[in-house]
């Protein structure tokens, strides 16, 4: 009824506002995308439209369709606009980590921490995103926070240990890649870990093994 609706008459900000709300429940993000644009294109003469809703669902659409570039386009402008939304800024830093642009990434998720200090998937991503700058240091914090609510994360895991070898953690380090072994994923990535690590020590028993 939505769609022929908006067939009669594309300008109908009602109907667009709540077939967007349905594709968003949905998870049809390419209709999400281009039920947005069409609200944000109309904007100008419909005073009502909330620009800052728009481009952020865009943005989350863009995001969850890999087109990260459009994503953070997108969040950039709905940011302007209300520069307090978690969703904005939380989605932003998750583009720009996609996009290898860590520093960015890092300053939106910490405002995120800021504005939700209890998601704890905020930590996980500055985490992330201080482990791929080689700042393995500052990220431990961060990627412990996550584990001790939820230690079965196994690529949190296995970040955490090899950030821990790069800080001269072995020991601890070792435990884990152990622990980490027989796992399907993360087990043979373990195993060279902990390889390296033994040749360092000039180990080569244990290496071999």
């Amino acid at each position: 009824e939505l769609e022929k609706k908006i067939v009669h008459d594309p300008h109908n900000v009602s109907a667009l506002q709540s077939l967007g709300e349905i594709y968003f429940q949905e998870q049809n993000w390419t209709k999400v995308f281009s039920i947005y644009k069409s609200l944000y294109e109309i904007s100008a003469i419909h005073v009502e439209i909330d620009i800052a809703k728009c481009t952020r669902m865009m943005g989350i659409a863009a995001f969850n369709l890999e087109k990260y570039d459009d994503a953070i386009n997108n969040f950039i402008i709905s940011g302007k606009k209300q520069p307090d939304s978690f969703d904005t800024n939380f989605y932003l830093g998750r583009s720009f980590y996609y996009k290898q642009i860590y520093d960015k990434a890092i300053i939106c998720l910490k405002k995120c921490k800021l504005l939700s200090p209890g998601r704890t998937d905020v930590y996980e991503w500055i985490g992330l995103s201080l482990f791929k700058m080689q700042k393995f240091k500052d990220s431990l914090p961060y990627i412990k926070k996550v584990l001790d609510e939820n230690p079965e994360n196994k690529e949190l895991l296995y970040t955490f240990a090899v950030a821990m070898s790069e800080c001269g953690m072995g020991d601890k380090a070792l435990k884990i890649f152990v622990h980490l072994r027989p796992d399907p994923q993360y087990g043979a990535l373990s195993c060279l870990e902990a390889g390296k690590m033994h040749e360092r020590n000039k180990d080569y028993s244990k290496w071999i093994w």
